[in-house]
């Protein structure tokens, strides 16, 4: 399973709101690729 490129850090959504990437994340099952991410 390889993980798909992505840069970490800091992304403004389209509604203004404000959200830091820290990385990637696996599904258990289906081991499919997730953003990791914290709401500012």
């Amino acid at each position: 399973m390889q993980a798909p490129e992505l840069k970490t850090g800091r992304y403004r959504h389209y509604k203004n709101k404000d959200y830091t990437v820290l990385g990637i994340a696996f599904h258990s099952e289906t081991e499919e690729a997730m953003v990791l991410y914290q709401q500012e």
